[in-house]
């Protein structure tokens, strides 16, 4: 039998924006479970030439395919030229499956057998940055459409993402599968005191804080969140700070938050601590009085389970796949409200007794989630997408 590819891109710095993000953390989820679960079934690598390989623990050294590149980098049009011949091309033949990890790095053309993961639709929905038109990003949205529509098998992170796939995508439901994510091991609750004094060292963090995990791009919503704080503080809780953890390389992403943060003049009271290694992060979990997660519209909602794994409260919107993620361990709110928000807020910080309790609730509910399931399922995509092949 012809090797299943599985799609580590993902895993390699300078791959789009993938490594250490969202569709990083799958990638790498799947390729540290996939070994254990696939039984006899014959596993490859998929790499990209020209970049740092992901270390031999992934895909417990199943052997690695380098795929090659068409011309020095140019972005645009030689990137859509590897993925739709040059990738096709390639593996024709090669594979008796590929499991491309983001949908969009799917050929649209080609015929390569394919299963396809689908973390959100954001592009086909235009939203964030992606909002708007013009010839490129229609011919993007449409390419996303042709993947996804004849991919053997499409994996949806949840059951939002799912219901998305057939309303934007047209997607039959019988071909969509819900795989959903995990929090990693190493997220759990930090209790020793030198670990925690380091990381309040390291970030220099207030003795109470809100945290918020995430970027800056405009479904994240926080602006508003900066707003809500703002009345927070108006309000007289004098002795609490809010902090963003997330890059800040996309200063024009970065703007509107900075510009919220002038306006309410909470420059003393708001701080961006840049990007945080999930290394640091179950600290800062441990640390914060609770997460906030603002956002607009998400896949799935990472951040807010692995919070969730370290007893961390979560104070979720209630929008999207939050509710989904987050069940009954969280507290919502209105993404849309500004007032509620912040009252949302308030009512969080004056209760001890409610914080202690979503504290207690949190890793049970990241404990419904779990990697070697999710490679369970993933493998039984493969073998139906195998059978179907005949």
């Amino acid at each position: 039998m012809k090797p299943v590819a599985l799609d580590l891109r993902g895993l390699q710095p300078g791959f789009k924006a993938h490594f250490g993000r969202g569709l990083g953390r799958i990638c790498q989820g799947l390729a540290d479970h996939l070994p254990q679960e696939a039984g006899d079934l014959p596993l490859v690598g998929l790499v990209q030439a020209n970049l740092p390989r992901p270390g031999p623990e992934h895909l417990a050294g199943r052997p690695r395919w380098a795929l090659p590149q068409p011309l020095p980098r140019i972005r645009g049009a030689v990137r859509l030229l590897g993925q739709e011949a040059i990738v096709p091309l390639w593996l024709r033949g090669r594979v008796s499956l590929v499991h491309f990890i983001a949908h969009l790095d799917a050929p649209a053309f080609g015929g390569l057998p394919a299963v396809v993961t689908v973390p959100d639709l954001i592009m086909a929905r235009g939203l964030g940055t992606l909002a708007g038109g013009g010839p490129h990003r229609r011919l993007l949205r449409a390419l996303e459409r042709r993947a996804v529509r004849r991919a053997r098998r499409v994996s949806a992170i949840s059951e939002y993402t799912a219901r998305e796939v057939v309303d934007y995508l047209g997607v039959r439901p019988e071909r969509i599968r819900v795989v959903p994510l995990a929090a990693a091991e190493d997220f759990r609750p930090v209790s020793d005191p030198e670990i925690l004094a380091q990381a309040r060292r390291r970030y220099d963090l207030a003795e109470r804080f809100l945290l918020c995990v995430g970027g800056f791009d405009p479904r994240k919503n926080l602006p508003r969140l900066v707003r809500a704080f703002g009345r927070l503080a108006a309000a007289g809780e004098a002795d609490c700070r809010l902090y963003l953890a997330g890059s800040t390389a996309d200063k024009g992403q970065v703007a509107p938050t900075l510009a919220a943060i002038k306006e309410a003049g909470l420059e003393e009271r708001v701080g961006l601590l840049g990007f945080v290694p999930d290394e640091d992060l179950p600290a800062l979990y441990a640390l914060a009085q609770g997460l906030v997660f603002p956002s607009l519209y998400e896949g799935f909602g990472l951040p807010a389970l692995e919070a969730l794994a370290c007893g961390c409260p979560v104070l979720a919107a209630r929008a999207t796949s939050l509710p989904e993620i987050v069940g009954p361990a969280g507290l919502y709110f209105d993404p849309q409200d500004e007032a509620g928000l912040a009252e949302t807020m308030a009512r969080f910080l004056a209760s001890p007794e409610l914080r202690s309790r979503l504290s207690r609730m949190g890793p049970g509910q990241a404990g419904l989630f779990s990697w070697p399931r999710s490679a369970r399922l993933t493998v039984e995509i493969y073998n139906e997408a195998l059978r179907e092949a005949g």
